[in-house]
């Protein structure tokens, strides 16, 4: 495996929260507790396609699942608490062939966030090897970042760094960066935040109705909704650890 990643670390402020549809093929639009990968590769996307003048979807491809092809580890750090709350909403919806209007209810999930006195959100975003242009490209999308999910999940970027993240001989280690749940080596009972979410290194974004699901466990504490920093130790046949900005350490899976 490498010895280093290029990384770009964005440290994002909610506004208010966001809304991440989490079953893409029923009628309820309940959301996820915390954003999913494909989600915050979907974020820097927006910002990519608006630096390059471009569309956010191009002969049939979209700019996410452009940037997608470089991601090898998305990695988050969730700093606020986090309340899951939905209302019913009424839609209505104009039939043009029978030129009637039809109503309808359906339950819209929203997170909202909670009290914090620092930025909300730390996303790691890793790459393959990419060139130096693209490297340039990639930091302009993330100080370009200005949501997450839905149009009116506004977010601002309070921070960019990046650099190089460097391997690290060794396969425990504490960290406050999320990671696969089959990359573990010993289970962890803490009631930390786990989410079932889309593979974004084995599926193409966009086209989820035969995607492959995985477990990711964010380091949010469920019962305190606080971030901590546990000793944790993962398989080394199937991760590594990687240390970046500020002497922290997140999983990069092989």
């Amino acid at each position: 495996m490498q010895q280093s990643f290029f990384y770009i670390k964005t440290e994002l402020i909610l506004h208010w929260g966001f809304t991440v549809r989490k079953y893409i093929m029923s009628k309820s639009r309940e959301s996820y507790l915390a954003p999913p990968p494909t989600t915050l590769i979907g974020a820097l996307a927006y910002g990519y396609a608006k630096i390059r003048g471009e569309p956010e979807e191009k002969n049939e491809m979209s700019t996410a699942e452009e940037i997608r092809k470089n991601i090898r580890s998305v990695n988050i750090k969730i700093n606020t608490p986090l309340i899951h709350y939905a209302d019913i909403t009424r839609i209505y919806w104009y039939r043009e062939r029978e030129k009637m209007t039809e109503i309808d209810a359906v339950s819209i999930g929203k997170t909202f966030k909670g009290l914090n006195f620092t930025h909300d959100l730390e996303v790691v975003y890793v790459f393959d090897k990419i060139d130096d242009q693209m490297m340039k490209n990639y930091i302009s999308a993330a100080l370009s970042i200005t949501r997450i999910g839905g149009s009116h999940g506004i977010v601002s970027v309070k921070k960019v760094s990046y650099g190089f993240a460097k391997k690290i001989d060794e396969h425990k280690s504490a960290t406050y960066y999320s990671l696969w749940t089959d990359l573990l080596k010993s289970e962890i009972s803490t009631p930390y935040l786990r989410q079932s979410v889309v593979d974004y290194r084995r599926n193409q974004i966009g086209d989820y109705s035969s995607a492959m699901y995985r477990e990711m466990i964010y380091f949010l504490r469920l019962d305190l909704m606080k971030p901590e920093k546990p000793i944790v130790e993962i398989d080394p046949s199937k991760a590594s650890f990687y240390e970046i900005e500020g002497g922290e350490r997140i999983v990069i899976e092989r």
